[in-house]
């Protein structure tokens, strides 16, 4: 399946799963593949026990993803903060970091209201924009990319 029907295949029928990870590497060649990097993965600050954590966004092949929750009450998800053009890419970050700033708002405004779930996701929000946070504080942040896998 190619990529771009993957990302219609998700958002419309919202039957896979999806994990982002922030990796780090120097050699990149035509294909946005890089051949030496390493993953990050940290715990969050503000939420040091969630499944997300800074370099890591957690989702499951359930109904209970979070894609699959914003797609389902029409909210911005991970799609829409980072613009994922491949499965692995360099996000324009002060981009994402507004988009994840506006996701949080509207996340926020959902989960006060009568439909509204856990706080769960919210917070998954929040080490989303401390992941995007954690890679501009970096000297070098055109060596950090995500690997969208599913």
């Amino acid at each position: 399946m190619k990529y771009e029907d993957w990302v219609r295949y998700d958002k419309g029928d919202n039957k896979m799963g999806l994990d982002v990870y922030l990796a780090n590497g120097k050699t990149y060649n035509t294909e946005w593949e890089c051949d030496d990097y390493e993953t990050i993965e940290i715990n969050s600050t503000l939420y040091p026990e969630h499944l997300f954590k800074i370099g890591y966004f957690r989702s499951s092949y359930n109904s209970g993803g979070i894609n699959r929750v914003a797609n389902r009450y029409s909210l911005l998800d991970l799609y829409d903060i980072f613009d994922p053009h491949s499965y692995t890419f360099i996000p324009d970050w002060a981009d994402a970091m507004k988009k994840c700033e506006a996701a949080i708002k509207q996340w926020d405004a959902y989960a006060m209201s009568d439909i509204g779930q856990t706080e769960w996701y919210t917070q998954a929000l929040a080490i989303v924009k401390e992941t995007i946070a954690w890679v501009l504080a970096q000297d070098n942040t055109e060596e950090y990319f995500l690997v969208w896998s599913s």
